[in-house]
């Protein structure tokens, strides 16, 4: 049977695929008037057992300050031991490429998260929020990381 959870709340699948589009209206800083832009998840997997792909779509993240605004798609993969990716010896469950890395928000900067994806030749960098963070989206910079995809999402949006 299909498990929709797995370990620290992450959903458990056969594959994952996500691809990431740049949404067509900017969000606006009041407190900086500095520009952010939503993202569009388009979600797509297989379950065990079942012989058919299921897809779901959500406007539920922000492109990072740093970030290029630019698509990506690839299989999704968590890191092995530490779910906030903070070592720079983080390795992920690859199996396949092109890949997203899909981190937790916390306990380091949001750089050190993607030099850690970046290192293992991640196409893109997802950070989600830490547990009883509630829905709620920031965007963020990581300044010095500009060719990278970084999108900052809410667990939501993987709800499937």
């Amino acid at each position: 049977s299909f498990q929709r959870w797995g370990k620290g709340g992450l959903p458990r699948l056969t594959w994952v695929c996500l691809a990431l589009w740049l949404s067509q209206f900017p969000a606006h800083s009041s407190a900086s008037y500095m520009v952010y832009w939503s993202a569009v998840l388009d979600i797509l997997y297989l379950s065990p057992g079942a012989n058919h792909t299921t897809t779901t779509m959500c406007e539920c993240g922000w492109y990072g300050a740093d970030s290029p605004r630019v698509s990506a798609s690839g299989y999704v993969a968590l890191p092995t031991s530490d779910p906030s990716a903070c070592s720079p010896n983080t390795s992920f469950s690859v199996k396949k490429r092109p890949w997203i890395a899909l981190i937790k928000r916390g306990n380091c900067s949001y750089a050190d998260k993607i030099r850690a994806a970046l290192r293992k030749k991640a196409s893109a960098v997802v950070i989600y929020n830490y547990d009883g963070a509630g829905n709620a989206t920031t965007p963020m910079s990581h300044p010095g990381m500009t060719v990278y995809i970084f999108l900052f999402i809410y667990l939501k949006c993987l709800i499937v």
